[in-house]
């Protein structure tokens, strides 16, 4: 499945409102964990950084349910991961089926 990232980030210095980005991408390891996720366009997912992760100490997460279901592709990682942790929040939306050798 394709994704669309939501970013949302309010800063601090001034009154302004909520800005909105997206980012199109995909969901990296979805084969990891399709015995507990099955994706349907549509579905809106949490992002959260991942800390304790022995292959990328950048490493992002795709959340359903309190439960990992992939993660943030690791060329995006590293500035979703210092985004999240500048109080900026992350939503992730299934929007379309495999790219082939990309993800979900």
């Amino acid at each position: 499945m394709r994704a669309v990232f939501l970013m949302a980030s309010n800063s601090q210095t001034t009154a302004a409102p909520l800005v909105e980005h997206c980012l199109g991408s995909v969901i990296r390891g979805h084969h990891v964990y399709k015995t507990i996720w099955i994706p349907y366009t549509g579905e809106r997912l949490g992002v959260e950084r991942e800390g304790g992760n022995t292959n990328d100490s950048y490493a992002v997460s795709i959340i359903k349910d309190d439960l990992i279901v992939g993660h943030v592709p690791r060329e995006m990682s590293r500035i979703c991961w210092h985004f999240l942790g500048h109080e900026g929040t992350m939503a992730c939306e299934v929007t379309g089926h495999r790219k082939k050798g990309k993800g979900l």
